[in-house]
């Protein structure tokens, strides 16, 4: 009976004691046996983002009629939702002071920017965007290239637990010549290629080292390639030597 008591006793003063230890004490003692589940608890303190994709600035080239209303040709509008589909698409245009959005035809628009923000999402919006959607690789990489933030972020894990290895800024396709959307494999890889270095290819672009000068006040904040996502040269060649072959690539 004796024994059962102490038993007892030195449960209640554990008890009291886990009671009386600073908060921050006992999560720094069980992050130390997890750091990825300290990481993850770290980062949900953060705001969840809403993900968009790139918006661009365009121009109605011939006048339009959408129901009672008819859309003149000259009229400057946003694209909220681009058709990659350059002869046959039709992308989702917004028209300033009007919350109606309206398909048009791509080949009645002329492309005149993109409308990038140059703010990165924060790591939270970024694990819980790749996770919820589910998203699997072949290895255990993954590569998620935002057009809107002008953001290449790498991810470590599998399906549903990846969290990220590195993030660096980049530069997509211009207007005229963009960087589709969609969901993309690296399956060719050269130190050199046609003028660049570091190159890995998926979906018939390439991930490269940026060419030549003139990267300040674009990469990671405007588009300005032919369709390829541009890095530095430290960053395309640290992929290039570290995530393999049919490796995922998310652009959105």
């Amino acid at each position: 009976m004796k024994r059962r008591n102490r038993l007892i006793a030195g449960t209640a003063v554990l008890f009291l004691m886990l009671l009386l230890l600073p908060a921050g004490v006992f999560s720094r003692v069980w992050a130390d046996t997890d750091t990825e589940s300290y990481f993850l608890e770290d980062v949900a303190n953060q705001k969840l983002q809403k993900v968009e994709t790139a918006q661009w600035l365009v121009r109605v080239n011939k006048t339009v009629k959408s129901g009672k209303n008819k859309i003149e040709a000259g009229s400057y509008a946003t694209v909220i939702k681009r058709d990659y589909r350059r002869l046959t698409g039709a992308s989702l245009v917004q028209f300033p002071d009007s919350e109606e959005t309206i398909r048009i035809k791509n080949t009645s628009l002329t492309w005149i920017k993109d409308l990038c923000v140059s703010k990165d999402y924060n790591e939270r919006t970024k694990i819980e965007y790749v996770n919820r959607k589910g998203y699997s690789s072949k290895t255990n990489y993954l590569v998620w290239i935002s057009l809107s933030r002008q953001s290449f972020t790498v991810f470590q894990g599998k399906r549903g637990n990846w969290h990220i290895i590195r993030q660096c800024d980049t530069s997509t396709g211009k207007a005229t010549t963009p960087s589709p959307t969609g969901t993309y494999r690296v399956y060719r890889r050269a130190p050199y290629h046609e003028g660049v270095v570091w190159w890995s290819e998926y979906g018939g672009n390439g991930i490269h080292a940026w060419p030549g000068g003139g990267m300040a006040g674009v990469i990671g904040e405007h588009p300005a390639s032919h369709g390829c996502v541009r890095l530095t040269y430290a960053d395309a060649k640290w992929f290039y030597e570290n995530i393999p072959m049919y490796t995922t690539v998310i652009i959105y």
